[in-house]
Protein backbone atom coordinates (compact mmCIF):
# COMPACT_ATOMS: atom_id res chain seq x y z
CA UNK A 1 0.00 0.00 0.00
CA UNK A 2 3.08 2.57 0.12
CA UNK A 3 2.71 5.31 -2.01
CA UNK A 4 -1.05 5.13 -2.10
CA UNK A 5 -4.06 7.37 -1.04
CA UNK A 6 -6.16 5.49 1.34
CA UNK A 7 -9.65 6.90 3.43
CA UNK A 8 -10.13 5.86 6.97
CA UNK A 9 -12.66 5.81 9.42
CA UNK A 10 -12.46 5.63 13.19
CA UNK A 11 -14.65 5.25 16.03
CA UNK A 12 -13.48 7.00 19.41
CA UNK A 13 -14.39 4.77 21.83
CA UNK A 14 -13.25 5.97 25.31
CA UNK A 15 -10.89 9.28 26.13
CA UNK A 16 -8.61 8.64 29.07
CA UNK A 17 -6.68 11.57 30.93
CA UNK A 18 -3.26 10.78 32.70
CA UNK A 19 -3.15 11.49 36.46
CA UNK A 20 0.36 11.72 37.42
CA UNK A 21 1.18 10.56 41.10
CA UNK A 22 1.85 12.40 44.04
CA UNK A 23 5.20 13.22 44.93
CA UNK A 24 5.80 12.17 48.06
CA UNK A 25 7.50 9.06 49.75
CA UNK A 26 5.20 6.25 48.59
CA UNK A 27 5.90 7.53 44.80
CA UNK A 28 9.75 7.13 46.18
CA UNK A 29 8.86 3.91 47.39
CA UNK A 30 7.11 2.65 44.16
CA UNK A 31 9.51 3.87 41.43
CA UNK A 32 12.90 3.61 43.35
CA UNK A 33 14.79 1.44 46.10
CA UNK A 34 14.28 4.55 48.21
CA UNK A 35 12.08 4.39 51.52
CA UNK A 36 11.38 8.62 51.00
CA UNK A 37 10.98 11.28 48.54
CA UNK A 38 13.97 13.09 49.90
CA UNK A 39 16.54 10.34 49.57
CA UNK A 40 15.05 9.95 45.45
CA UNK A 41 15.62 13.06 45.10
CA UNK A 42 19.52 12.95 46.43
CA UNK A 43 20.52 10.35 44.18
CA UNK A 44 18.55 11.96 40.86
CA UNK A 45 20.96 15.09 41.92
CA UNK A 46 23.94 12.86 42.58
CA UNK A 47 23.53 10.99 39.22
CA UNK A 48 22.97 14.81 37.28
CA UNK A 49 26.36 15.97 39.15
CA UNK A 50 28.39 12.95 38.39
CA UNK A 51 26.73 12.92 34.82
CA UNK A 52 28.23 16.80 34.25
CA UNK A 53 31.54 16.07 35.51
CA UNK A 54 31.49 12.58 33.37
CA UNK A 55 31.63 15.27 30.08
CA UNK A 56 33.84 17.96 31.64
CA UNK A 57 36.39 15.19 31.92
CA UNK A 58 35.63 13.82 28.10
CA UNK A 59 36.12 17.20 26.88
CA UNK A 60 39.24 17.65 28.64
CA UNK A 61 40.15 14.43 27.31
CA UNK A 62 39.21 15.31 23.99
CA UNK A 63 41.13 18.54 23.45
CA UNK A 64 44.35 16.76 25.35
CA UNK A 65 44.10 14.08 22.50
CA UNK A 66 43.54 16.64 19.78
CA UNK A 67 46.74 18.42 20.72
CA UNK A 68 49.10 15.42 20.68
CA UNK A 69 47.64 14.63 17.28
CA UNK A 70 48.46 18.31 16.47
CA UNK A 71 51.92 17.42 17.94
CA UNK A 72 53.29 14.31 16.78
CA UNK A 73 53.83 14.01 13.11
CA UNK A 74 54.03 10.12 11.46
CA UNK A 75 52.31 8.12 9.07
CA UNK A 76 50.30 5.54 9.30
CA UNK A 77 49.48 2.14 7.79
CA UNK A 78 46.92 2.31 5.37
CA UNK A 79 46.11 -1.01 5.94
CA UNK A 80 45.32 -0.66 9.45
CA UNK A 81 43.33 2.85 8.57
CA UNK A 82 41.40 0.60 5.97
CA UNK A 83 40.78 -2.17 8.24
CA UNK A 84 39.33 0.89 10.99
CA UNK A 85 37.19 2.23 8.46
CA UNK A 86 35.82 -0.35 7.35
CA UNK A 87 34.63 -1.39 10.89
CA UNK A 88 33.24 1.95 11.43
CA UNK A 89 31.16 1.48 8.13
CA UNK A 90 29.93 -2.17 8.65
CA UNK A 91 28.73 -0.90 12.46
CA UNK A 92 26.98 2.00 11.15
CA UNK A 93 25.31 -0.17 8.21
CA UNK A 94 23.73 -2.72 11.31
CA UNK A 95 22.90 0.23 13.11
CA UNK A 96 20.61 1.19 9.68
CA UNK A 97 19.67 -2.09 9.23
CA UNK A 98 18.46 -2.01 13.19
CA UNK A 99 16.67 1.05 12.86
CA UNK A 100 14.74 -0.66 9.95
CA UNK A 101 16.11 0.41 6.82
CA UNK A 102 16.15 -2.35 4.30
CA UNK A 103 19.17 -3.65 4.64
CA UNK A 104 19.87 -3.68 0.38
CA UNK A 105 19.63 0.54 0.84
CA UNK A 106 21.65 0.51 4.07
CA UNK A 107 24.39 -0.81 2.39
CA UNK A 108 23.82 1.35 -0.47
CA UNK A 109 24.77 3.98 2.02
CA UNK A 110 28.37 3.02 2.22
CA UNK A 111 30.60 5.49 0.10
CA UNK A 112 28.92 7.58 1.85
CA UNK A 113 29.40 6.51 5.26
CA UNK A 114 33.16 6.16 4.11
CA UNK A 115 33.52 9.62 3.05
CA UNK A 116 32.35 10.83 6.79
CA UNK A 117 33.76 8.49 9.05
CA UNK A 118 37.66 8.81 7.22
CA UNK A 119 38.66 11.61 8.86
CA UNK A 120 37.64 10.05 12.19
CA UNK A 121 38.83 6.83 11.54
CA UNK A 122 42.55 8.15 10.86
CA UNK A 123 42.24 10.60 14.38
CA UNK A 124 41.37 7.62 16.48
CA UNK A 125 44.32 5.62 14.49
CA UNK A 126 46.72 8.18 15.03
CA UNK A 127 45.22 8.33 18.94
CA UNK A 128 45.64 4.19 19.21
CA UNK A 129 49.20 4.61 18.10
CA UNK A 130 49.95 8.06 20.49
CA UNK A 131 48.85 5.75 23.06
CA UNK A 132 50.38 2.39 22.60
CA UNK A 133 53.85 4.32 22.40
CA UNK A 134 53.20 6.56 25.54
CA UNK A 135 52.08 3.54 27.62
CA UNK A 136 55.44 1.67 26.33
CA UNK A 137 57.62 4.35 27.52
CA UNK A 138 56.05 4.67 31.15
CA UNK A 139 55.16 1.28 31.70
CA UNK A 140 51.49 1.18 31.76
CA UNK A 141 50.15 -2.11 32.45
CA UNK A 142 46.87 -3.68 33.51
CA UNK A 143 46.82 -6.98 36.05
CA UNK A 144 44.72 -9.14 37.79
CA UNK A 145 43.90 -6.38 40.40
CA UNK A 146 42.73 -3.63 37.49
CA UNK A 147 40.51 -6.43 36.07
CA UNK A 148 39.10 -7.45 39.47
CA UNK A 149 38.29 -3.40 39.98
CA UNK A 150 36.57 -3.65 36.18
CA UNK A 151 34.39 -6.46 37.11
CA UNK A 152 32.93 -4.56 40.66
CA UNK A 153 32.51 -1.60 38.99
CA UNK A 154 30.73 -3.12 35.77
CA UNK A 155 28.63 -5.16 38.91
CA UNK A 156 27.63 -2.45 40.79
CA UNK A 157 26.62 -0.01 37.11
CA UNK A 158 24.73 -3.45 35.70
CA UNK A 159 23.38 -4.20 39.23
CA UNK A 160 24.75 -7.79 38.46
CA UNK A 161 26.72 -10.22 40.27
CA UNK A 162 30.16 -10.13 40.68
CA UNK A 163 30.53 -13.61 39.69
CA UNK A 164 28.36 -13.77 36.98
CA UNK A 165 30.13 -10.72 35.23
CA UNK A 166 33.46 -12.33 35.63
CA UNK A 167 32.44 -15.58 34.48
CA UNK A 168 31.11 -13.58 30.85
CA UNK A 169 34.72 -11.72 30.58
CA UNK A 170 36.76 -14.73 31.46
CA UNK A 171 34.58 -17.07 29.41
CA UNK A 172 36.45 -15.74 25.87
CA UNK A 173 40.37 -14.61 26.03
CA UNK A 174 39.70 -12.42 23.23
CA UNK A 175 37.52 -10.83 25.80
CA UNK A 176 39.63 -10.88 28.64
CA UNK A 177 42.92 -9.13 26.42
CA UNK A 178 40.32 -6.52 25.01
CA UNK A 179 39.20 -5.31 28.70
CA UNK A 180 42.49 -5.58 29.45
CA UNK A 181 43.19 -3.33 26.77
CA UNK A 182 40.61 -0.67 27.59
CA UNK A 183 42.22 -0.15 31.30
CA UNK A 184 45.63 0.18 29.91
CA UNK A 185 44.09 2.88 27.33
CA UNK A 186 42.43 4.48 30.01
CA UNK A 187 45.26 4.32 32.32
CA UNK A 188 47.13 6.15 29.71
CA UNK A 189 44.74 8.73 28.85
CA UNK A 190 44.82 9.58 32.58
CA UNK A 191 48.32 9.46 32.93
CA UNK A 192 48.69 12.80 30.15
CA UNK A 193 45.93 14.34 32.22
CA UNK A 194 48.01 13.95 35.26
CA UNK A 195 51.14 15.93 33.49
CA UNK A 196 48.75 18.43 31.81
CA UNK A 197 48.58 22.08 32.71
CA UNK A 198 44.76 22.53 32.27
CA UNK A 199 43.76 26.00 32.49
CA UNK A 200 40.15 27.34 33.92
CA UNK A 201 38.62 29.52 31.07
CA UNK A 202 35.18 31.17 31.84
CA UNK A 203 34.10 28.39 34.56
CA UNK A 204 35.09 25.79 32.37
CA UNK A 205 38.34 23.98 32.42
Amino acid sequence: LEGKDGRFFVAIREIKEKELPALDDEFAKAASEHGTLDELKKTIRQDLEHHKKMEAEREVERALLDELIKKSKFDIPAPMLERRLNAMVEDAVQTLIHRGMKEEEARNQKESLRKNFAQDAEKQVRVSFILDEIAKREGITANEADLFARYQMLSERARRPIEEVKAYYEASEERKELALEQIVTEKTIQWIKDKAQVEEQGGRR
